[in-house]
């Protein structure tokens, strides 16, 4: 078990499937937490967790994953009667109907407005999917900063740089 109860859950999280974007926003952090995912001991704490409960783990993301895609996958004309045009009453919605709602709200002429789930499932599911991504982290060679020619530097740093750019194996 990890000392720091934020590094534990962060490490449950990722054993269960969930991946860093989703881990990083569950246990606090401000931004997708790379770094402490690819850390040695956090990854030894990942297998472990997922040794110990793996069917679980297995089962619950599995779980989430079936959740999000039925709500991705609902059809608006499961809300409605379409003899007449006229919304269903809740009581007759089926629960895969229901569980993709995201809220109702109502104009004043008394007509719905149904916001569904199907948006943030679908970007959920590519997220932890590893198809979607938030932001790219890049860095220069050897992980160091990026290098870029700015308007700070000299005509004989921003031509060496732009060189290097251009022939970065000749540096």
């Amino acid at each position: 078990m990890l000392q720091d109860p934020r590094h534990e859950n962060f490490a449950r999280h990722l054993a269960e499937g969930r991946g860093v974007h989703m881990a990083s926003k569950l246990v606090g952090y401000t931004s997708t937490n790379y770094g402490l995912a690819n850390d040695p001991v956090m990854k030894q704490r990942v297998q472990e967790i997922m040794k110990e409960g793996e069917s679980d783990a297995v089962m619950k993301s599995r779980e989430w994953q079936e959740r999000e895609t039925r709500a991705a996958r609902i059809d608006i004309r499961d809300y409605f009667d379409l003899t007449t045009g006229l919304m269903l009453p809740m009581s007759m919605w089926s629960a895969k109907a229901a569980e993709a709602v995201e809220s109702i709200e109502f104009n004043s002429l008394g007509l719905p407005k149904i916001k569904l789930r199907k948006t943030s499932s679908m970007n959920n599911l590519g997220k932890n999917l590893g198809t979607l991504t938030d932001k790219v982290e890049l860095s220069g060679p050897g992980g160091g900063p990026v290098r870029t020619i700015n308007s700070t530097m000299t005509p004989q740093e921003a031509a060496e740089a732009y060189a290097a750019m251009l022939n970065p194996g000749a540096v």
